[in-house]
């Protein structure tokens, strides 16, 4: 398993395992679960693999997996603007199944964007 996520409880112990189990325990109990992930223009391309990888992992679980990647908070207007740009050119080449998983990703990057099925 990658390590995604680079924060610590108190007691040392990396959250990702925890996040991962209580992801587990929702799907397990049919509870919808958003994981949203903060993307700039030098992690873009390890949040699309942590979604693959996250994807593969529930799979079974689809129905009640979403996903949502957003700029970080400090990006100027035309970093968010390459980064949607990245997402777009990112999901050129899938097949439609990958494109309708690939989907959950735009809503929330921009207002406007649009993704034609």
């Amino acid at each position: 398993m990658i390590e995604y996520h680079h924060l610590y409880l108190s007691n040392g112990e990396p959250t990702y395992k925890k996040i991962i189990r209580g992801i587990e325990k929702c799907l397990e109990n049919d509870i919808i679960v958003r994981i949203r992930v903060n993307v700039d223009i030098s992690n873009f391309d390890e949040g699309n693999r942590l979604q693959d990888n996250l994807q593969e992992r529930f799979s079974k679980y689809s129905d009640f997996l979403e996903f949502e990647m957003s700029p970080l908070m400090g990006a100027s207007d035309a970093e968010k603007n390459h980064l949607i740009s990245e997402m777009h050119r990112s999901v050129i080449d899938c097949t439609p199944e990958e494109k309708i998983r690939k989907n959950h990703l735009f809503p929330t990057m921009s207002p406007t964007c649009t993704v034609p099925n």
